[in-house]
């Protein structure tokens, strides 16, 4: 017996540079399969820079009934997000 998938999830982090967030931007909605994001920072705060899994600076969780879509609102959202680093 073979295990059916009904859902197919996946996750995307952000891995920040060193410096201090000065803005930051969502460019437009939440498309429906990404269930769930957040960026660790806010504008002003500085970003020590991600180096390994404990210092990334936030990620993405999409879930769909269709692997090729919940890839796709991924990369699109991701590409939606602005920000700017000042490096210090």
């Amino acid at each position: 017996m073979q295990p059916q998938h009904t859902k197919f999830s996946q996750v995307k982090f952000f891995m920040l540079e060193e410096g201090r967030l000065s803005a930051l931007e969502l460019r437009s909605s939440v498309p429906e399969p990404v269930v769930e994001w957040k960026i660790a920072y806010q504008v002003g705060e500085h970003i020590p820079g991600s180096r390994d899994s404990f210092t990334r600076g936030g990620y993405i969780i999409a879930s769909s009934d269709s692997k090729a879509l919940v890839a796709k609102a991924i990369d699109d959202f991701y590409s939606r997000i602005v920000w700017k680093i000042d490096k210090i």
